[in-house]
């Protein structure tokens, strides 16, 4: 448990503005992986939620404003599987909701937008 705490937070730490964005791709491959159902105990799933709460809200909003699309995509993919834990998922809605990803959200949602960008948003909706 300690072991994906630690690498989760390593995670959330590497998500920086001016980072690359194919290394910010890479993040969240690895967080999608992490947060994969039926991974590790629910006590284990409730120490990765949290810390994903504690320190990944505005890390996550700040990355769907670099304009590429591929990390757009990966982004959305996480906030999807954060949000889709049944047991969980209201509560970073909220979260997610304060700390403005829900614009950032709909503005994918435009017709000028990749389609599959537009069908992680439809998910997200």
């Amino acid at each position: 448990q300690q072991r994906l705490a630690a690498e989760v937070k390593n995670l959330l730490a590497r998500i920086r503005p001016f980072e690359e964005p194919s290394e910010l791709v890479k993040v969240c491959q690895d967080l999608i992986k992490l947060l994969a159902p039926g991974r590790g105990s629910p006590e284990t799933k409730e120490s990765v939620h949290q810390l994903v709460m504690q320190h990944g809200a505005v890390p996550i909003v700040e990355m769907l404003q670099v304009p590429d699309a591929k990390l757009q995509d990966s982004v959305l993919k996480v906030v999807n599987q954060i949000v889709a834990d049944r047991s969980r998922g209201f509560q970073f809605q909220e979260l997610f909701s304060m700390v403005g990803l829900i614009p950032e959200v709909l503005k994918l949602a435009r017709t000028d937008v990749q389609r599959s960008l537009r069908q992680e948003v439809g998910r997200f909706i």
